[in-house]
């Protein structure tokens, strides 16, 4: 007899809950559903620069950011990091570790102190096996969050690194009309993979936004000066 999966408690519950909900591949999944993959996740959190999991490991589920930011990369023969993507709050990974108990072809580690769910694959397949509704609910809301980020994929192809970079940080500015000072990831090879460009491109195109007035730059902190005037700015000769 299959054995449903354990009941977190009410504040766990109410946590996990929040999460899926702000959580992109789940985002059209209605509140039954959630509270059933509640029953299936659990809350994990990491320290920076912590590996959430290496290359040739079995993780036991795929994940979803709380908050902070997951790097997902692969080492070559000579062990130099290619990041395949950062992942920050709201989105997810791992999904192929859902059908695919082999060996992670990536590794991931926490670039700051990060909070993550883990849905454990074993307890969702058995909830599935109770309850195989959800499945084809849950596969078409994952349908849908490939096909979402396919056109996005599609759409980097077509920009420049400079409308790349502008949407990074204009995603990162609030609504009004007031300067935003906005934090850079330590690592600035890390926003350039975000972006898809190399980091010299990165620091020439913010060079030339400088240099237009559109940004200040002090450290790790950038300055968006008025979003409104950068959101409606010609980007002609910022593309390195």
């Amino acid at each position: 007899m299959i054995k449903p999966p354990r009941t977190p408690s009410l504040a766990e519950t109410r946590k996990i809950l929040d999460i899926l909900r702000a959580t992109q591949l789940f985002s059209e999944l209605g509140e039954a559903d959630l509270r059933n993959i509640v029953l299936c996740s659990e809350t994990r959190s990491l320290p920076k620069r912590t590996f959430l999991f290496h290359e040739g490991d079995s993780p036991a589920g795929f994940f979803v950011v709380a908050r902070g930011a997951v790097n997902v990369h692969r080492l070559d023969e000579e062990g130099r990091e290619t990041v395949i993507r950062v992942f920050r709050e709201g989105e997810s990974f791992g999904e192929l570790f859902l059908v695919d108990e082999g060996p992670s072809p990536v590794s991931a580690r926490a670039e700051s102190a990060t909070s993550l769910l883990l849905v454990r694959r074993r307890d969702l397949s058995s909830m599935i096996a109770l309850r195989p509704e959800i499945a084809m609910r849950l596969l078409a809301s994952m349908s849908r969050h490939l096909r979402s980020l396919v056109d996005k994929i599609g759409s980097l192809q077509h920009r420049t690194v400079g409308e790349r970079l502008r949407e990074w940080l204009l995603a990162r500015c609030s609504g009004d009309e007031s300067p935003a000072v906005i934090a850079l990831p330590p690592r600035k090879y890390l926003l350039a993979a975000e972006i898809g460009t190399i980091p010299e491109t990165l620091s020439r195109t913010l060079t030339k936004f400088r240099e237009r007035g559109w940004i200040l730059t002090a450290g790790d902190n950038i300055t968006v000066l008025s979003p409104r005037d950068f959101a409606a700015a010609s980007l002609d000769g910022t593309s390195a």
